[in-house]
């Protein structure tokens, strides 16, 4: 160990350590925490000039509440019995085909505004909802 390697030398190990930052490290960090905080920033102030909505708020009730521990705990012990006895390649090939078909749906909604002029009039684009109704 040099002289000039005192100040990089971790107290507890012994260790040497690289304490220099260079200019690549520098921009790339700084542009992670931009774009974690920027959005935070922005959207918190949208949110106070947005407009309140007059929807209905939903209110748990006691008993759901209640029902939740149990539900939450059966949902992670299947998910652990899945995991233990599936075998690892079935549920990589699930996650692949689930995944593949929510990108394919996500690219789509976001090229058919695009698209939508050039389609030609004999072709009916539908909209689609998705709505949840109490019984």
């Amino acid at each position: 160990m040099n002289v000039s390697d005192i100040g990089n030398v971790s107290d507890t190990n012994g260790t040497i350590t690289n304490l220099e930052f260079n200019l690549d490290s520098i921009i790339t960090n700084s542009a992670l925490f931009l774009l974690a905080i920027v959005p935070i920033y922005i959207g918190s102030f949208r949110s106070l000039t947005s407009k309140k909505s007059t929807e209905e708020v939903e209110v748990v009730s006691s008993k759901d509440a209640a029902l939740f521990p149990f539900l939450a705990s059966a949902a992670l012990f299947g998910i652990y019995i899945v995991f233990k006895f599936v075998p690892i390649q079935y549920i990589n090939c699930v996650m692949k085909v689930y995944f593949s078909f929510m990108g394919a749906c996500a690219i789509s909604r976001f090229l058919s505004p695009i698209f939508r002029p050039y389609m030609p009039s004999c072709v009916k684009i539908r909209g689609s909802s998705l709505s949840f109704q109490e019984v």
